[in-house]
C-alpha cells in the first residue's frame, strides 16, 4: 500500500517538474522597440544613449499631442518627464511657461 502511495507521488511530481519548468523559447518573445506611449519612447531614447536633442524632441511632441487632447498618454507623466528634460538642461524658465499653457489640459 506505501509503495502505491509513493509511485503515485513520484509520478506526480515528476509531470509536475518536466511539464512546468520549460524555458520559452526565443522565437515566441515579441520584439518591442519603444513602448506605445511617446514619453517612454524619449525616455528609452535617452537612457539607451540617443543625443539629448532628439530625445527632447519626442518629449516635446508627447506635450504638444496631450495638449491638442490627441493623445491617450497620462498628462501629468508627459508634463514631469518635460519639466525634468528642461531642468536637466538648465533651461528652468521654460518650464513655468510650459506648465502654464498645460493648464487646461491637466
Amino acid at each position: 500500500m506505501r509503495f502505491i502511495q509513493l509511485l503515485i507521488l513520484s509520478t506526480i511530481l515528476l509531470s509536475a517538474t518536466f511539464t512546468g519548468c520549460r524555458r520559452p523559447r526565443h522565437d515566441s518573445v515579441p520584439v518591442v522597440e519603444y513602448e506605445d506611449s511617446l514619453t517612454r519612447q524619449a525616455w528609452s531614447m535617452l537612457d539607451t544613449g540617443a543625443p539629448f536633442e532628439e530625445a527632447f524632441a519626442v518629449q516635446k511632441e508627447a506635450v504638444r499631442l496631450v495638449r491638442e487632447g490627441k493623445s491617450r498618454e497620462n498628462p501629468v507623466a508627459a508634463l514631469e518627464q518635460m519639466a525634468y528634460f528642461l531642468f536637466s538642461e538648465g533651461r528652468l524658465g521654460e518650464r513655468g511657461h510650459a506648465l502654464r499653457r498645460s493648464e487646461p489640459v491637466l
